[in-house]
């Protein structure tokens, strides 16, 4: 033992847990060495250093136990907390784990993603619907090249993370990162405007489709001087509240200037669509100031909106703005301009290549969304982007595997509308038809009236666990039942009333049974409860008949008149109840 440690006069105490036995014993004997129920503070110190205990433990419960005397109940001392009060512990069969197991576990992290109504999920369709080429639809559907859109997205580009990782040499010492608040770290927002590039047949660039990166700031001369600069001397400030009137005067001023100097002259006769989220400070597309500067130099440049609550549906929040990030945090800023430049030079920093990579996972998303019929509750695919010259060139353009006429009757049930001119006219008057709005006979689909398809429709619909997530047999325990009974008829064709209404029947009986099910597994938890609420009447019966043995058993010399008043009372009444038992 170190010597100078050792006749140190500093105690660490250990937090000591009582059982209900022992606190029992401290308030006994506080009762029979109190004076007319007043306990000195020599007592209870002189307890606490026989259990080992702090001084407030036995405070707390010799007043418990006197709260218990003057409400006239049973005295009673114990811990409140019973068993085990520590971490639970996840009751694991270690036999249904192998070797195998534990190399397949796999962490995963799962980040919030927007909340997304119906009519949201519908809006997500008919966005990914109307990026389609029209005159694929029939044979092959395939996307549009999306060469005259111009995403632009806003963003916070902060001085410094919270935490940063570095490499160091083992005699390099640690850099010290510090900050006057966490919650005040220095942030500029910029508006980030980017289209997709253009190769050439040998795969060089003709269009880098970065448009630019466009910081909120302005210049002020300094108030003060101070030990960096002057009074007067011009101060770089980040412009922190959004307005109509700034974003207006951002496009006008900086975005379509841009866009006219780096646009390809091939492309100029095209109309470009400028694609922005829903934001409140966000310009409408009828602007006139926004109209007239648009149309100038025989440009002709609209504002288009994309689904709310989709940032997956934009380049920018799906990829591009981490990439940028990553490059500005690997150079330290100091300053508002150092950090504008930081951001700025790796906007320039990033390759065509990678932007075009970032607007293939846009297409693979839009694929994915309209598989889950417009949620955003889907794992985008891993694609393979860097890959030789000739896939790239093929994988331009996605085909599109999905039944595009279940995403159809999903967004026009109930409300036929014309499908973002996807069809031509014969194929909408068509599927306007099926959906009700003419009351006649499809071309297609002779076998069945405008009647039995609405039925169908509305089968499908009712007996779908949810009208979005359909069916599957895979996810719920109920859906299992249903899919079972189908399972027999998906490769056959329905093709008279009557084998509807037979297979109509079927589901009619698996859904009773399913309801039998149910019935017999509510009436076994019910037993179950009732078992329970026995189990735990016995036990207070068995702690109220150990109480009033320790009340019988009990030695009144020693106490206070009182005292010995109120346990005479409580025998009493123990006899009493047992003599009437």
């Amino acid at each position: 033992m170190d010597p100078e440690l050792g006749n140190s006069s500093i105690h660490f105490k250990r937090k000591r847990v009582l059982t209900n036995e022992e606190c029992q014993a401290i308030f006994d004997i506080l009762v029979v060495r109190s004076d007319n129920g007043k306990v000195t503070g020599a007592l209870f110190k002189e307890i606490a250093e026989s259990f080992f205990i702090c001084d407030k433990t036995d405070h707390r419960i010799w007043e418990q136990g006197l709260a218990c005397v003057y409400n006239g109940s049973m005295v009673d001392v114990s811990f409140k907390l019973q068993g085990r009060v520590d971490r639970k512990h996840v009751q694991i069969n270690v036999n249904q784990f192998t070797s195998a197991h534990y190399r397949v576990i796999r962490p995963h992290s799962n980040a919030l993603k927007p909340y997304l109504s119906e009519e949201s999920k519908k809006a997500r369709l008919r966005f990914c619907l109307s990026k389609l080429e029209p005159n694929t639809l029939e044979a092959q559907p395939m996307f549009k090249n999306m060469y005259n859109y111009v995403h632009m997205d806003k963003k916070w580009f902060y001085m410094s993370r919270e935490s940063e990782r570095y490499y160091l040499l083992p005699e390099e010492p640690e850099p010290h990162h510090t900050c006057k608040s966490k919650r005040f770290i220095t942030k500029v927002k910029f508006l980030a405007t980017i289209a997709r590039p253009r190769f050439d047949a040998n795969r060089n660039p003709i269009f880098f489709g970065k448009i630019g990166i466009f910081p909120f700031n302005y210049k002020e001369p300094a108030k003060r001087s101070s030990k960096n600069r002057a009074a007067g001397t011009l101060e770089t400030k980040a412009i922190t509240a959004g307005t109509k009137e700034i974003t207006r005067s951002s496009l006008i001023e900086k975005v379509l200037p841009a866009i006219r100097s780096k646009w390809p002259r091939s492309g100029a006769v095209e109309t470009i669509y400028l694609q922005q989220d829903n934001a409140g400070p966000h310009i409408h597309g009828s602007d006139p100031k926004f109209l007239e500067a648009a149309s100038r130099d025989e440009f002709d440049m609209h504002l288009s909106f994309q689904p709310p609550s989709s940032p997956d549906m934009n380049v920018l929040d799906l990829g591009f703005f981490r990439l940028i990030q990553s490059l500005q945090h690997q150079q330290a800023s100091s300053t508002i301009d150092q950090l504008v430049g930081a951001a700025e030079k790796s906007f320039e920093e990033l390759s065509p290549d990678n932007l075009d990579h970032v607007f293939l996972s846009l297409q693979a998303s839009m694929i994915e969304v309209m598989k889950v019929y417009g949620d955003d509750n889907y794992k985008l695919p891993q694609i393979g982007k860097a890959i030789s010259l000739e896939m790239a060139l093929f994988l331009r353009n996605f085909i599109v595997t999905v039944l595009l006429w279940k995403m159809h009757y999903f967004i026009c049930i109930n409300e036929p509308i014309h499908v973002m001119g996807l069809f031509n006219s014969d194929k909408e008057t068509q599927f306007t038809a099926e959906m009700g709005s003419i009351p006649k006979k499809p071309p297609c689909g002779g076998n069945f009236t405008m009647e039995e398809d609405k039925l169908l429709v509305s089968t499908w619909l009712n007996t779908s666990m949810d009208p979005i997530q359909a069916t599957s047999g895979k996810k719920r325990r109920e859906g299992a039942v249903i899919s079972g009974a189908t399972d027999g008829r998906k490769n056959k064709d329905i093709t008279s009333s009557t084998q509807f209404a037979g297979a109509l029947d079927e589901i009619k009986e698996c859904k009773t049974k399913l309801v039998e099910k149910k019935l017999e597994m509510l009436e076994k938890t019910c037993d179950q409860e009732e078992e329970k609420i026995c189990i735990k009447k016995g036990r207070l019966e068995m702690d109220k008949f150990k109480e009033d043995e320790r009340v019988m058993m009990m030695d009144l010399n020693g106490l206070s008149e009182e005292q010995q008043e109120f346990y005479m009372y409580r025998k009493m009444e123990i006899l009493e109840k047992r003599r009437v038992k």
